[in-house]
């Protein structure tokens, strides 16, 4: 329901999935009648493109606990303008879940049980700050995840859970220094992931490497050892 510029979705389970053109959800043609949105807990599972493109939505959005999955798109281009938090417990996160969403400010901060980042999930993303830490338990890094999140300006943590870092990856993300450590478990590194990442001083590659995509470091021009 909304009440005072605030939409509250409450439940249990899973809401259902929408595609953001023909099928959306129930509340879209009231948009303009609520600027933040507030899920309840008891939600565990959030469905494709829920509030995709909603540019009314203004500051921080805050998950709930017990959320265990984000779907593809669920928020892709609002206009949130705070920070982004998200709760222990969620597992994956989708393909373009945040894309989109330049607004977000302040620190990422992945959570612990966090296993999947889907397919552009935080593709433009370009306000968040700090170190961007991959948290131990993601095996997986969608293409284009972080692409173009050129606010980060600590360093990059990938974890040694992490087997296969997805095309594009971190392609501008221009601010992120220091050593990077690509895990063991990496065995290929894919076309262009770190495209662009110009402040990396050093590489420190997995003795199992066995392949690096084409320009998988191109305009890295602050690297001084590999």
């Amino acid at each position: 329901f909304v009440q005072d510029g605030l939409l509250t979705i409450f439940g249990s389970g899973y809401t259902y999935d929408f595609n953001g053109t023909d099928y959306r959800a129930p509340w879209y043609p009231y948009r303009e009648q609520f600027t933040e949105v507030l899920i309840m807990p008891g939600v565990t599972i959030i469905g494709n493109d829920l509030f995709s493109y909603d540019y009314t939505l203004t500051g921080g959005l805050v998950l709930p606990k017990g959320l265990q999955i984000i779907g593809h798109e669920v928020f892709s281009g609002c206009g949130f303008d705070g920070e982004l938090v998200l709760p222990q417990g969620l597992v994956r996160i989708g393909n373009g879940t945040f894309g989109g969403c330049s607004g977000f400010t302040g620190e990422l901060r992945l959570p612990q049980s966090l296993t999947q980042i889907g397919m552009g999930a935080f593709s433009s993303c370009y306000r968040f700050t700090g170190d961007l830490v991959i948290p131990e338990g993601v095996s997986a890094i969608g293409e284009w995840a972080f692409i173009q999140c050129g606010g980060f300006d600590g360093n990059l943590v990938l974890p040694q859970s992490l087997r296969e870092l997805g095309s594009y990856a971190f392609v501008g993300c221009c601010s992120l220094s220091g050593e990077l450590v690509i895990p063991e478990g990496i065995t290929t590194i894919n076309q262009r992931v770190f495209d662009c990442c110009c402040n990396l001083s050093s590489v420190v590659f997995p003795e199992n490497l066995r392949s690096i995509g084409v320009q998988a470091f191109i305009a890295c021009e602050g690297l001084k050892t590999l």
